[in-house]
């Protein structure tokens, strides 16, 4: 996210049940800004020797199908929001819900072009995307690798289930002695700012080695500095000491009842060694920063 605040969510749109999912947590953080949200199929063009009229039938046909969808879940949560605004604690603004498809030959490339033609600030998503109703693709290994031309990656949310609180408050953020946390720390300004949550540090109970234990307390030093310049509300927990860090993270998810889980794209494994989501929480994920420096300015 750059200073100017771009104001669209995409949504990838295979038309399942894991597509809705991934529209009501994106319904759920427009609302606090009023930023639109893009229901984005996607269909290859064809090769060579494909037949172009059959292929912009299909194309026709799905433009049509991913828009009548935008149109009926506009005209659901329009009147949802009408029924129960009374009840929400929270202002909320007006959403709009767009439906669009991306012809694409390399998906990666024509992707990230769409996504900054669009001003777009984030992408929620399930794990596994179906393409051309055949090809599934893991959208974590994809986002991980699109870059942009402004040299900085997309943040991307995963869900699993649908959103179990009205909107957005608890951040959760694992705090590590590796210098992407500072990365971690720029865009959870922007994300805690931006959609008014406020920000759980849980950090290891004991950290044995010297260089690690400095760069710890540098790493909460400067997340505290520019929380506090921003007017972040945060709090900082230690993990139990008697139980591995990663299940200390989680345990702490449930206690608080966290709405997201913030890593780094690089900490995958770390917290999900068999490669899959497998908690209810969404979890986001920030790709490093190809640039040297970086301003908070």
């Amino acid at each position: 996210m750059t200073e100017s605040i771009r104001n669209r969510i995409i949504v990838p749109w295979d038309f399942s049940q894991e597509s809705l999912t991934q529209l009501l947590h994106a319904y759920q953080l427009a609302q606090v800004r009023g930023d639109d949200i893009l229901l984005l199929a996607a269909i290859k063009r064809p090769g060579l020797f494909g037949s172009k009229k059959k292929f912009d039938k299909l194309r026709q046909e799905l433009m049509s199908r991913v828009q009548k969808d935008a149109e009926r879940h506009n005209e659901k949560f329009k009147q949802e929001n009408a029924a129960v605004s009374s009840e929400t604690p929270k202002e909320f603004r007006e959403v709009t819900i767009y439906g669009d498809i991306i012809v694409y030959r390399n998906l990666r490339t024509d992707f990230r072009k769409y996504y900054f033609a669009q001003k777009s600030n984030l992408v929620v998503t399930s794990q596994f995307l179906t393409l051309d109703g055949k090809k599934t693709i893991n959208m974590i290994r994809f986002l991980s690798r699109v870059k942009s031309s402004m040299r900085e990656g997309i943040p991307f949310i995963v869900v699993n289930k649908p959103p179990s609180h009205k909107y957005y408050k608890e951040l959760i953020l694992p705090v590590s002695s590796s210098r992407t946390f500072k990365e971690t720390v720029r865009w959870i300004i922007q994300i805690a700012g931006y959609y008014n949550c406020n920000v759980n540090m849980i950090r290891p109970s004991a950290v044995n080695d010297s260089l690690q234990k400095f760069n710890m307390s540098t790493n909460i030093s400067f997340a505290k500095k520019y929380f506090s310049q921003y007017d972040i509300v945060y709090g900082l927990r230690t993990a139990t000491r008697k139980v591995k860090f990663e299940d200390s993270v989680f345990e702490f998810i449930r206690m608080l009842e966290a709405d997201l889980l913030v890593l780094m794209s690089d900490q995958l494994l770390t917290y999900f060694p068999s490669k899959k989501i497998d908690i209810d929480t969404p979890v986001m994920f920030i790709n490093p920063i190809l640039k040297k420096t970086q301003s908070f300015n």
